[in-house]
């Protein structure tokens, strides 16, 4: 930070003995911990550059990191929320993401009654719960498209029926065409009705 208010430029002291994956994973800690003291003391400068290293180091991280830096941001948020929102907004984003990606969440979840745990909590049931009603939801449509279709398709054998009944009752239809088209309609027919009963299993 003090760097910052001197040049404006955003930088981290180094630790030679971190390296690898755990230095990235370090360098996103400290922006998530920036981006929060940027944020409440009103650094809008500070706070986009913060902002842009947690899009670099996140790689990174996977959600359980992700909500252990969340945690130990919170007590300095305490109750701030609409100063923080975005940051609550973040959190919900990825929450989501791996709630997509079924995540397994065991052992997420550490010592209930905090404040973070609660909120951690609160929104996983959320997405859970919409996820559920979406589903639901998607069962209704494709029964009421199944019986729209099935009620389409008796309509249309109906018609079929009644325009064959029609023209061969007509008296400029030859006998031997008569009797042609009677057995086509009888053969129609009877492998309409098997092919229904073949699939009465598969209605839903």
């Amino acid at each position: 930070m003090v760097r910052y208010l001197y040049t404006g430029d955003y930088q981290t002291l180094d630790d030679p003995s971190v390296h690898g994956i755990a230095k990235r994973q370090e360098e996103y800690r400290r922006a998530v911990l920036t981006y929060n003291v940027a944020t409440w003391y009103e650094m809008s400068g500070l706070e986009a550059h913060a902002r842009r290293y947690m899009s670099v180091f996140e790689d990174a991280v996977d959600i359980r990191k992700i909500l252990a830096v969340g945690r130990e941001v919170f007590p300095m948020i305490g109750t701030y929320h609409e100063l923080f929102s975005e940051y609550f907004e973040y959190l919900k984003e990825k929450l989501e993401a791996a709630v997509e990606a079924n995540e397994d969440f065991n052992g997420l979840i550490n010592g209930f009654g905090q404040e973070f745990d609660h909120f951690v909590v609160r929104h996983v049931m959320s997405l859970y719960a919409s996820r559920i009603a979406k589903l639901g939801k998607d069962v209704e449509d494709l029964k009421a498209l199944t019986e729209s279709l099935r009620k389409d398709k008796v309509i249309k054998l109906n018609d079929c029926q009644v325009v064959f009944e029609e023209y061969i009752s007509m008296p400029l239809v030859h006998e031997p065409a008569r009797a042609a088209l009677i057995t086509a309609i009888s053969e129609v027919s009877s492998s309409d009705t098997e092919s229904d009963s073949e699939n009465q299993f598969v209605e839903i």
